[in-house]
């Protein structure tokens, strides 16, 4: 931790990488992509843009405004919808877990506590929102509030390459000695890193946990 408060304290930024725990992160992964692929945003798309209603159900809505930005954001519960922890979070659905990490992990005083610990700044107050990016339809334009300074804290959940397409397994166990390779097909979206969210200055993938605090 102090080593990281360091890098802070000279750098004003950070990168952590594997910050879920496995059990979340594996249940994560696989819902991701299979959500893309029920909705058109995965790379069967073949580069065409998607409808502009893509991705959108009762869980997930459009904000806007469009000169500022465009993206998906979790829909509040009706009123009268019991309000229960995920437990254990990784056995629930892919809104269910992003309504968890946004509802109960930022705005809890423990993450609040490790954040002040880490960056040495104290939050007085904080906003959460759980952010889809879709592939060719969605962005955010920088902005900057002169008022207040602001800390972004941002939990990316981007898809990376999936783990079968992996040669990890070169022993003579799993495959036969001597047998040709089956040729790997060539790396597209996420994988290539084409795709991708960014905040742009004047101007997917289920991604963005983002806090400001």
């Amino acid at each position: 931790m102090d080593t990281l408060s360091s890098r802070f304290a000279e750098e004003s930024s950070l990168e952590l990488h594997s910050f879920l725990s496995n059990n979340l992160a594996g249940a994560l992964l696989p819902r991701v992509r299979a959500t893309d692929a029920k909705d058109g945003l995965d790379e069967t798309r073949k580069g065409c843009i998607p409808s502009h209603s893509a991705g959108l159900c009762d869980a997930w809505t459009v904000k806007g405004p469009p000169h500022k930005w465009r993206y998906s954001v979790l829909a509040p519960l009706p009123h009268d919808a019991p309000v229960a922890a995920v437990i254990p979070r990784a056995a629930g659905s892919l809104e269910e877990i992003m309504r968890s990490l946004q509802n109960e992990l930022f705005p809890s005083a423990a993450f609040r506590t490790w954040l002040a610990i880490l960056t040495r700044v104290l939050p007085m107050s904080y906003a959460v929102e759980a952010r889809r990016f879709r592939p060719g339809l969605d962005y955010t334009l920088a902005t900057s509030d002169e008022e207040d300074a602001r800390l972004d804290v941002v939990l990316g959940l981007t898809p990376g390459v999936k783990e079968d397409d992996e040669d990890n397994s070169a022993g003579p166990s799993n495959r036969t000695r001597g047998s040709a390779r089956t040729p790997r097909p060539p790396a597209r979206g996420w994988q290539t890193a084409e795709w991708g969210g960014w905040e742009v200055v004047p101007f997917l993938f289920f991604h963005l946990l983002r806090s400001r605090f």
